[in-house]
């Protein structure tokens, strides 16, 4: 969505781009359900799924056994947000109606996330041009799928 911002010929605020971009997914959905619809042998939307595996990346929980000791050990891991990684002049007011400002410092960190580059066939410089997000998305998504046993099938 970042990228995106450089489609605005002014400056714009959280709300506007917030208003916009789900305005834009609410006509995509009705898009894809009547497509779903229109080419369904049954005329309706076939919307069952089926939860097959499980993936995590968490503060302190990699895998969802670590997850379930750390909540059963009563783990607290949301922690005031590191100066590193948080600009406090640009985003943070204690006010809490102040417009495109957060009201808290506090936060779960994955500190320890280390992406696994060839596993995924990435070059270093490729690499690089995806996002931290993106990464630990398609690492957990891959967790998933192992922990499914769908992997080399």
């Amino acid at each position: 969505m970042g990228d995106s911002l450089a489609f605005f010929d002014r400056s714009v605020t959280i709300k506007e781009i917030h208003d916009k971009y789900f305005e834009a997914k609410a006509t995509l959905y009705k898009n894809i359900n009547f497509l779903e619809i229109f080419s369904s042998s049954k005329n309706k939307i076939n919307d069952e799924i089926a939860v097959v595996g499980i993936g995590c990346t968490l503060p302190d929980a990699d895998d969802p056994d670590s997850l379930w000791e750390n909540i059963l050990n009563k783990k607290y891991f949301i922690n005031q947000m590191p100066e590193s990684r948080f600009d406090y002049e640009l985003y943070y007011d204690p006010e809490r109606s102040a417009e495109d400002k957060t009201y808290t410092t506090l936060a779960g960190h994955v500190d320890h996330f280390k992406f696994d580059l060839e596993r995924f066939g990435y070059a270093e410089n490729k690499g690089k041009r995806l996002s931290r997000s993106q990464k630990m998305v398609l690492q957990t998504a891959y967790k998933a799928v192992e922990n499914a046993g769908l992997l080399w099938r």
